[in-house]
């Protein structure tokens, strides 16, 4: 929505994110479905190729340039980054955020594929936390045409340790999943409800009590 004027008090979701990352000194963790902050026009896979570089900065292009700038910078500034996303899109999937970690061991990038645990589903949270502190909550995707092109919707809670912690304890968790090994911590049982058979982590409340894990 290049065109559209902003609403007066109303913030821009990639002025948020790069505000964020520009601003962490001690940690930042992300969550995303995908990464695309950075166009392609040059690829012929991608379905950013073929615009100019005026028509791509008309449409918004370069604020994801920005964001994924301000979490580079940030990585520079030693700044201990954990990125979590699903398994990304074609024809980029993860090469951005495994850019970012590369050869810096204050970043780390992992995928969780939540069909190797529940059968289906992905991760679709996109979420924010700076500093232990700062948090934002929305539908953007890491892709400058989210920030750009779609109509999207977020809340930026600044200077909110205690929701802050709320979330860590999601982010955590999902991080934590993402360091096991699928097939020992799964398994298939019965939904008696819908008469099918689930696969589901073996703390699922689908598992009796006494045969869940800790």
């Amino acid at each position: 929505m290049p065109h559209l004027s902003h609403v007066p008090g109303v913030l821009s979701t990639g002025d948020v994110l790069r505000w964020m990352a520009a601003n962490a000194t001690r940690r930042l963790d992300v969550i995303a479905q995908y990464w695309q902050l950075l166009a392609s026009p040059d690829d012929p896979r991608s379905g950013d190729y073929g615009y100019t570089q005026d028509q791509m900065n008309k449409f918004g292009a370069h604020q994801g340039a920005a964001v994924y700038q301000a979490l580079d910078d940030a990585a520079d500034r030693n700044v201990n980054i954990r990125l979590l996303s699903h398994s990304g899109v074609y024809p980029t999937f993860t090469l951005e955020p495994s850019k970012l970690a590369s050869g810096r061991p204050n970043v780390k990038n992992v995928t969780l594929l939540l069909k190797d645990w529940w059968g289906s589903g992905i991760v679709h949270a996109k979420v924010w936390i700076s500093d232990n502190r700062d948090v934002y909550i929305g539908s953007a995707n890491n892709d400058w045409k989210s920030l750009t092109q779609v109509k999207e919707v977020g809340i930026y809670l600044a200077g909110c340790p205690g929701i802050a912690k709320k979330v860590e304890i999601y982010f955590n968790n999902l991080w934590t999943i993402a360091s096991f090994n699928s097939s020992a911590y799964t398994k298939t049982v019965m939904d008696q409800q819908w008469q099918v058979e689930r696969k589901v982590p073996c703390w699922s409340h689908f598992i009796q009590p006494r045969d869940r894990c800790k």
